[in-house]
């Protein structure tokens, strides 16, 4: 990766002539055409070394170390000792950044794995389990295709959706410069089974925007999609900390770069402007302004306001079981058709969610092709939209009722007076879910009853059939009790934010500098603190805040910050940064603001909003309320 190497890569890219691909229209024959001359190019430019690495050899020397150690070896046996020096500067600095890297990987581990993670800095021997979950590459792709296979899977059944057009009527909707300039900022991801490299495509966007920006046209406007689009390298992420099974996997796809690229501009232009404008308002993922802060604080703001005439509100977090995995294809298109897409979009989407396969990846080794017939492909581009589609229908019964969604996580709020019951609106649930064929899973579903402090003369209602009723539970990352206090959750960050302090004292060990150090502190410990913080801040209590308080007093004492940071501050800075984002129309908590004030002479506010009556003190706590009060 040198740059007189990278230099002539770009050279011979340049050179090429690809008008012989840029005058055909048949994208199945520029694509591979395309890949094999890229694949080409680079074998012949940029030279691979090969690296031996034995099993003696530590972590961090890596195949690049491995090789500059070689190099400085040869330099100091033939005298040239400067050289050498200089070299090994560079090698150091190679192995503090790997370790450094290693070392970030234990934020989630115990204490006996962060004391292995010491030993091995200090070059001591640890033995360590071996895993044998993800062993058999061929194992886990069964394990994985099964969830989204379809019995008696047809080829072709998405072709009754398909629309015949004159293609000569349509016009090329993305030019050159727009591709060279997706190309030059294209996130550094993995590549798919192309083997095109995502470093590639940004360092080399001007030698190949003409042929990108061809084939992506040629894609779009001909409703097909290549070959290689239609297969994904699944990678297992593990979901919990120690899997102890394959279910404990996420299966992320990973699809080719300018299918990618191709995806996120087919959900840009068209999908996105096609929705209605209160289609995803329930939804608060895949969307730019959604958050996990948002869904948080629209749900303890309802939450809250309905505790102002009830003694108890009751709480239902659905679970799906494999939403992603399992959204049937014909389902899906019903529901595109009624969008306002143009007839080679929605031929565009029919042929991607056709024929598609999977390999998984584990371990460096490649399982064989398994087909699918069900899931929008988590980790492409276009998947998280589509599912948002799919799941757009999902809505209560009643309006006093809510039900509100972040990705699949599904949260249905119903207070103690309402015209239809919990019951109800579960059933109605599973209805939708069975018309949909997606599945629930009742054991991860649970129910959690608000009660309003000091409420007197009522009793708590009995959970449902099957449903655990629980009197904490975890809603995206953050724990709630039915006492609405924040007693479990912000022990629970502290413990987090405890153990990082000790990753941060062996970089400190490393020889980290200290201006780097307080980067690491405000990635780690104070982003940690402050995440969904305007949803469950105002809850906190005096002497849980004097905790938060005594952490951040720590990072202080020790040089980690500059500035003495308190709760007080962060929570501050947290709600005016959402309140400002939140007034303005398009973000996604805007309808949650009250109307705007008539003009009058009274004097002047920070904010034109009414301010709301509160009845108790829990719902002057949410953020809308105590923002309004509090930025008068």
């Amino acid at each position: 990766m040198r740059e007189p190497n990278i230099d002539r890569l770009r050279y011979n890219l340049g050179t090429y002539p690809w008008a012989s691909l840029l005058s055909s229209t048949d994208i199945e024959h520029v694509y591979c055409d395309f890949v094999n001359i890229v694949h080409y190019i680079l074998a012949v430019s940029v030279p691979v070394k090969m690296v031996s690495i034995g099993p003696k050899d530590p972590e961090y020397v890596t195949p690049l170390v491995k090789s500059l150690l070689r190099k400085r070896n040869r330099m100091r046996r033939r005298g040239h000792s400067d050289r050498a020096d200089a070299l090994a500067q560079r090698i150091n600095a190679l192995i503090t950044e790997k370790r450094s890297n290693a070392l970030h990987k234990l934020v989630d581990c115990n204490a006996k794995e962060l004391w292995n993670a010491v030993n091995k800095t200090r070059n001591k021997k640890v033995t360590i389990c071996s895993n044998d979950i993800l062993r058999d590459p061929e194992t886990v792709n069964e394990f994985f295709a099964e969830v989204s296979s379809k019995e008696n899977y047809d080829t072709h059944e998405l072709d009754i959706f398909r629309y015949n057009y004159d293609i000569t009527d349509i016009t090329y909707p993305l030019t050159n410069i727009e591709v060279e300039r997706m190309l030059s900022k294209i996130k550094l991801s993995a590549s798919g089974c192309d083997g095109i490299p995502a470093w590639l495509l940004r360092q080399c966007s001007y030698e190949l925007a003409d042929i990108v920006s061809h084939i992506v046209n040629c894609s779009v406007i001909s409703g097909t999609v290549p070959s290689y689009w239609l297969n994904a390298l699944v990678t297992p992420v593990p979901k919990v900390p120690k899997p102890t099974g394959l279910s404990d996997f996420r299966p992320i796809s990973v699809t080719p770069l300018i299918s990618r690229l191709t995806e996120k501009l087919i959900v840009r232009r068209w999908i996105l402007p096609s929705l209605p404008p209160d289609m995803l308002r329930d939804q608060y993922a895949f969307k730019p302004t959604g958050s996990t802060t948002a869904a948080l604080t629209y749900f303890m703001h309802q939450v809250t306001s309905l505790l102002e005439v009830n003694n108890y509100v009751r709480c239902l977090l659905i679970d799906f079981s494999k939403a992603f995995d399992k959204v049937d294809h014909i389902i899906l298109v019903h529901k595109l058709k009624t969008l306002d897409l143009p007839v080679y979009v929605l031929n565009w989407i029919c042929s991607f969610l056709t024929g598609r396969s999977q390999q998984c990846n584990v371990n460096g080794h490649l399982s064989k092709t398994k087909t699918i017939g069900l899931s929008v492909v988590q980790g492409s581009g276009i998947g998280p939209v589509l599912y948002a589609v799919m799941k757009s229908d999902l809505q209560a019964i009643s309006k006093i009722n809510t039900l509100f969604k972040y990705a699949d996580d599904t949260t249905l709020v119903v207070p103690e007076h309402t015209d239809v019951s919990i019951h109800d609106e579960f059933e109605h649930v599973k209805v939708w879910a069975s018309v949909n064929k997606l599945l629930l899973n009742h054991l991860k579903t649970k129910e959690i009853v608000f009660r309003r402090p000091r409420a007197l003369h009522f009793h708590i209602p009995p959970a449902l059939d099957e449903i655990e009723q629980l009197h904490c539970v975890k809603l995206l990352g953050v724990l709630f009790q039915d006492n609405l206090k924040m007693d479990s959750h912000v022990q629970y960050i502290l413990s987090q934010c405890a153990q990082r302090m000790y990753l941060l004292k062996l970089l400190q060990h490393q020889g980290m500098p200290l201006n780097k150090m307080r980067v690491v502190v405000y990635s780690l410990i104070v982003s940690r603190i402050g995440y969904a913080l305007p949803a469950w801040g105002g809850f906190v209590s005096v002497e849980l805040g004097c905790k938060i308080d005594a952490m951040l007093k720590r990072l202080k004492r020790y040089g980690y910050t500059t500035d003495f940071l308190t709760f007080s501050d962060l929570l501050d800075k947290a709600d005016s940064d959402l309140f400002c984002k939140m007034r303005r129309s398009y973000h996604c908590l805007h309808h949650v603001l009250p109307p705007l004030r008539m003009v009058d002479n009274l004097r002047a506010r920070g904010h034109p909003y009414n301010l709301p009556e509160c009845n108790t003190n829990v719902h002057k706590k949410s953020f809308v309320v105590r923002s309004l009060y509090g930025f008068i």
